[in-house]
């Protein structure tokens, strides 16, 4: 009697945590969705539209900066290099959201990330001077 008892306890444990898991992926597809449209909409997120059409980007450049229109750091970033637009600087577009082999090609393991066409590299975010200072001296001002 004790058996069956414990039986019938562990199948309403069983059932309870299958609800509960399925309610718990119908919630995260639904804020996924939610969450896609937002950002879609959202003015703090770059559009698949405007988001390779930025002042900065110019493909004769000796830099590659390597990117996603979803990284917060590479929004941060993107405040940094507009500020250095006015005095000639310029990045060629390496967005990984669209080229996802860009990982493997050039091992990013993170953006935002530059690299030079000398083989220098920086990772992670840099304020305007520091980002500069590299630029200056890996060929990224062409203006």
């Amino acid at each position: 009697m004790n058996s069956g008892k414990n039986f019938g306890i562990s199948l309403i444990i069983l059932i309870i945590v299958v609800i509960l898991g399925l309610w718990a992926m119908s919630n995260s597809n639904a804020n996924s969705s939610s969450s896609s449209t937002t950002a879609a909409s959202g003015s703090d997120v770059a559009t698949a539209s405007n988001a390779n059409d930025k002042s900065y980007f110019d493909a004769t450049s000796k830099v590659m900066y390597f990117w996603s229109p979803n990284c917060s750091w590479c929004q941060k970033q993107s405040v940094e290099l507009e500020t250095l637009v006015k005095d000639g600087y310029r990045v060629k577009n390496m967005n990984v959201s669209e080229n996802t082999g860009y990982f493997d090609q050039y091992q990013i393991e993170g953006t935002p990330t530059f690299i030079a066409d000398d083989g220098a590299r920086v990772d992670g975010y840099k304020k305007a001077d520091e980002l500069k200072t590299w630029l200056d001296a890996h060929g990224g001002k062409i203006k």
